[in-house]
């Protein structure tokens, strides 16, 4: 699995709302089990391969990706999806 902190506290709702819509991507917000009180979404691209899983937890944002659910398309995604949610410089 890959993994790649954000050096962001929190989601900030409306862009990754924005992200997802220009990128195509079906965003879902689903429960995490195995960390009470997280917020945890999978972004998919629709009829495509691969997940794109984001992480809030505890004032931690991360991005995962598991080997069974690489694509190309998550390759690339992952460094727009960091800057469209890091804080503007």
């Amino acid at each position: 699995m890959t993994r790649v902190d954000i050096a962001v506290s929190r989601v900030d709702d409306t862009r990754l709302a924005e992200f997802c819509l220009q990128s195509d991507l079906a965003v879902e917000l689903l429960p995490l089990r195995t960390k009470p009180g997280a917020r945890h979404w999978h972004l998919r691209t629709v009829g495509q391969a691969g997940t794109l899983e984001l992480t809030e937890w505890r004032e931690a944002v991360w991005i995962s990706v598991h080997s069974n659910r690489r694509a190309d398309w998550v390759e690339t995604a992952i460094p727009l999806l960091v800057a469209a949610l890091s804080d503007p410089s």
